[in-house]
């Protein structure tokens, strides 16, 4: 998300874990995105990229549930 609030498409999101397991996607016009097959009870690594855009945290630490509904990265202004 930008700085502004708006959706970034086309952002780079890389997903990670400690086995050597990627998963990765382009954001959708929204700035949404969704990826399957990551296993439940996981801890895994969300980076994110955007020609243009800086982000204060680029990559987060998430631990999946049944579904990772909700990540946000937001841009730097």
């Amino acid at each position: 998300m930008s700085a502004s609030g708006a959706g970034i498409p086309n952002a780079s999101v890389v997903i990670f874990d400690g086995e050597g397991n990627t998963w990765s996607v382009l954001t959708g016009s929204f700035g949404y995105f969704n990826i399957e097959g990551i296993p439940a009870g996981e801890t895994v690594f969300v980076s994110v990229r955007a020609r243009g855009h800086g982000f204060k945290q680029p990559v987060q630490t998430v631990t999946t549930n049944d579904k990772l509904n909700y990540v946000e990265f937001i841009a730097s202004e």
